[in-house]
């Protein structure tokens, strides 16, 4: 229409510059009407909300088409013609209103979305980073030992996670070692699953053997001791090391140490030989071992062992062969000692004993598993050769220290706790003769 007019009219300069102007308010309103179209089949919010993420494309035509009316009413503002005026500041309000609202209201939704976006975030932030729970890091170790541990078909597992949970007392006491706690719950935690099996299966079988070994180290290859482990503990404590024993259990305090063998039943009940101390204001626990009570209370276990041990072979073997199983049935230099000890003793004390009293440690398994014996008597009992002899040779040491009246360590406990318990609950097994088994087969 503007055009037309244009064409029809003689117009000075400043009509055309004025027809211009309004030519370009027109194609602004134009403009509008056309938004106007494409908003209007829907509802403006709830177009929004339906839309996640606003188009972006859209809402920037939106916002220029509203700067650029801006711009020419104040381009047209000065005009003095009130007609003019009036036609060129006469906006389609409706559409107007309906495109700021749009804009309005699409800003705040994707202003509302990014914050939700960003709290999601954050949470999901804070649960990857969040340190987690003192019971949740005890459970969650616990678990894996148990899950990698070869013993889950001859231990009940239930009762694994509230046991370790007693032996650590939780977080009420700090008996773990502080530097590396998570170190301190794998170590207790291999040993509850050992004591477990040990208890409750064949201690001899090859599972425990191997989880022996992850907790005590493989000696299955020591064929010879240095002398030095004899003497010095620190020397023992070094080659326990070297050969696999698990230096997380000897970072432990003494009272968690002890706490986790008594509740896995590798002991019958906290040792007396820790003392500790606890000061005025219940925050520091200090704990002191004594090595010499530590071979006293050694000196108990391995006397006992070696009634039994004694009682065992002589119960076996004499069922056989008689007394003259000790000629008979063990290697010949062992023989000779015998009979050398028992005329000693006969010669200074006018009196002699069973030749079964005069076997020595270093014999026992000599004549457990020489092979004879072993077929016929020991097999069952101790599954492998050399695992029982195995576990003498870790005992060896031990030994030889508490006769010669020498400390021990935590150290040289475990490994006594261990052994001895595995020797006395095989021995202790009912195991049917082959006539027997043949008997209940029938």
């Amino acid at each position: 229409m503007m055009a037309n007019i244009e064409s029809g009219i003689n117009m000075n300069e400043f009509e055309k510059r004025l027809y211009a102007d309004l030519a370009g308010a027109k194609a602004i309103f134009d403009e509008q009407e056309r938004l106007k179209r494409l908003i209007s089949p829907h509802d403006a919010l709830a177009n929004a909300l339906a839309a996640a993420t606003p188009d972006v494309a859209q809402l920037s035509a939106v916002q220029a088409a509203l700067d650029e009316q801006n711009r020419v009413r104040n381009l047209l503002a000065p005009l003095e013609d009130p007609a003019l005026r009036q036609m060129a500041l006469a906006a389609p309000s409706v559409t107007e209103t309906l495109a700021q609202q749009s804009v309005r209201e699409l800003t705040t939704l994707r202003k509302s979305y990014a914050e939700i976006e960003a709290a999601r975030q954050l949470a999901s932030a804070q649960d990857l980073y969040r340190l987690p729970t003192w019971d949740t890091l005890l459970e969650r170790e616990v678990k894996r030992v148990v899950a990698e541990s070869s013993l889950l078909s001859t231990a009940a597992p239930s009762s694994w996670l509230e046991t370790m949970k007693q032996s650590v007392l939780l977080r009420q006491q700090p008996w773990l070692n502080e530097a590396e706690p998570m170190s301190s719950i794998r170590a207790l935690t291999e040993m509850q699953v050992l004591g477990a099996a040990i208890n409750a299966a064949n201690p001899f079988s090859d599972a425990v053997t191997e989880a022996t070994r992850k907790v005590l180290g493989d000696w299955s290859k020591v064929t010879s001791l240095p002398p030095e482990v004899f003497t010095d503990a620190y020397a023992r404590r070094d080659f326990y090391l070297a050969h696999g024993y698990d230096a997380a259990l000897s970072t432990l305090p003494a009272a968690a140490r002890l706490e986790g063998l008594y509740l896995s039943g590798l002991i019958d009940a906290p040792s007396m030989t820790v003392d500790v101390a606890v000061d005025a204001d219940q925050t520091e626990i200090s704990v002191e071992v004594d090595g010499y009570a530590l071979a006293s209370e050694a000196r108990e276990m391995l006397a006992a062992l070696e009634r039994e041990l004694r009682q065992f072979i002589d119960g076996k073997l004499k069922a056989v062969h008689g007394h003259a199983w000790t000629k008979q049935r063990v290697p010949a230099g062992i023989a000779q000692t015998i009979r050398q000890r028992r005329a000693d003793d006969l010669r200074i004390n006018g009196k002699s004993h069973p030749a079964v009293e005069y076997l020595d440690f270093p014999d026992y398994a000599p004549i457990i598993t020489r092979s004879d014996n072993w077929t016929e008597f020991f097999k069952d009992y101790f599954q492998r050769p050399e695992s029982v002899a195995e576990s003498f040779v870790r005992l060896a040491p031990i030994r030889n220290a508490v006769m010669h009246s020498r400390p021990l360590t935590q150290e040289d406990m475990d490994f006594l706790y261990v052994e001895v318990r595995r020797l006395q609950i095989a021995m202790r097994r009912t195991i049917p003769t082959d006539a027997e088994a043949e008997t209940e087969n029938n």
